[in-house]
């Protein structure tokens, strides 16, 4: 094949001193058109007296996009900053006063920082945000009274499998997820391989989706643990941070209402080379803040067999959450159908919950024939769970009470989601 020849200097082209063709811009106009700033996203406060306009760039600078990133177990990581390395970024915040429409902008921020999006505590009083520095991410908080922007942490958050924080019920405190304090230098990969990667097919048949960016090799595993690991921290915004239990894959950390657990989910080995992380073998536990293990609700193994069809899931217990309208209760479900949608069961999922302090055995409130999707918390009296079913473009909707009166749901909705 001939190779295209390149003449130098180019006519008309911008050139370099050493005579190397550089970048040309395109009319003023045009590059005013292409950077003229997007319209702002918005977050409003809980208590809907306050929203931040979220400032952002039109386009990522080219020093960003071209980046070094790394393709592992279906993330796309920066190594500098441990987080997605496609992550878009705001320029600043402005607070508007919902009354009156007065505007504030945010004061504090570090020159030409790149902001992530706004979590708002449950009071309102506070909104917390990551700043993407060179070399990581640190977690800041504004008081909105205020409005001036204070910094917490070093930049030590971990977000490679997720948001690395969010506010415990107070309003005075976050859980993060940091990189570890002894997690050391990256393991370097061998020159030569120690021996063959060996893969097994141990239960037949299992047609499979295919997915980007997977695990290769075992020194692709190592730099997964390496980025992915992190410990889990209780911050104070008034800056004291507390570490609380030891280094995992932590891919959830989530607070119960009352403040007084976390949900946590560690994702461990054996890894897969099919499969992305989210199908990886996933403690669940339920810890107090102090890090001490309160219960272990589940293991649940690598889940590399799960049909392609719609409706299918992972065989075993899933979506774990806490009920909204109680002060620490655990939900889940759990497929009845082995996950299949093609086996014919009279109910498909079956809904658990298991309360403070955690002993005993998890109480089963609900029955589902269809795949249930989530449900809406209200009160004691008033919660909505929501079922469909691909092939038939079904969706229903149900209206639980858990207070012990009228145990038996009731149908609210039950139609085709493709209507209007």
């Amino acid at each position: 094949m001939r190779r295209p020849q390149t003449r130098y200097p180019l006519e008309g082209y911008p050139m370099s001193s050493d005579e190397q063709p550089i970048y040309k811009l395109p009319p003023q106009s045009i590059v005013d058109l292409i950077d003229a700033p997007p319209t702002p996203f918005l977050s409003l406060d809980p208590k809907r007296a306050c929203l931040v306009l979220m400032h952002r760039p039109s386009l990522a600078p080219i020093e960003e996009v071209g980046r070094k990133e790394l393709r592992l177990a279906g993330l796309r990581i920066d190594p500098k900053t441990n987080g997605p390395s496609r992550m878009s970024y705001f320029t600043g915040y402005t607070i508007r006063d919902v009354q009156s429409g007065v505007d504030r902008d945010v004061t504090g921020l570090p020159d030409d920082a790149r902001l992530g999006q706004v979590l708002f505590s449950s009071t309102g009083e506070h909104f917390a945000f990551a700043v993407k520095e060179a070399d990581g991410q640190s977690l800041w908080v504004v008081e909105v009274a205020v409005g001036n922007a204070v910094r917490l942490t070093g930049a030590c958050l971990n977000s490679v499998l997720g948001g690395a924080f969010t506010w415990l019920s107070d309003g005075k405190r976050l859980v993060c997820r940091l990189i570890p304090e002894d997690r050391g230098e990256l393991p370097v990969p061998g020159e030569v391989p120690s021996g063959p990667v060996i893969q097994e097919n141990l239960k037949g048949i299992a047609p499979s989706r295919t997915y980007q960016d997977l695990l290769k090799n075992p020194d692709d595993e190592a730099t997964f643990e390496y980025y992915g690991a992190s410990e889990l921290a209780i911050v104070t915004v008034g800056g004291q941070l507390e570490r609380i239990g030891n280094a995992a894959l932590y891919s959830r950390s989530v607070p119960s209402p009352d403040g007084q657990f976390l949900l946590v989910e560690a994702l461990h080995r054996p890894f897969s080379y099919l499969v992305p992380y989210y199908r990886f073998p996933v403690s669940v536990k339920v810890m107090d803040t102090t890090g001490t293990v309160i219960r272990d609700v589940v293991d649940l193994p690598l889940a590399e067999q799960v049909p392609i069809a719609f409706d299918a899931v992972p065989d075993g217990a899933r979506g774990f959450e806490w009920r909204a309208d109680a002060d620490a209760e655990l939900v889940w479900v759990e497929a009845q159908d082995g996950g299949d949608p093609s086996n014919d069961v009279p109910v498909r999922d079956r809904a658990f919950a298991l309360a403070a302090p955690f002993t005993g055995q998890a109480n089963a409130f609900a029955d589902f024939a269809l795949r249930n999707i989530g449900f809406s918390w209200g009160r004691p009296d008033l919660a909505l769970a929501r079922e469909r079913w691909w092939k038939e473009r079904r969706l229903c909707i149900w209206r639980l009470r858990l207070d012990g009166d009228e145990a038996v749901p009731a149908l609210v909705f039950d139609r085709s989601f493709e209507d209007r």
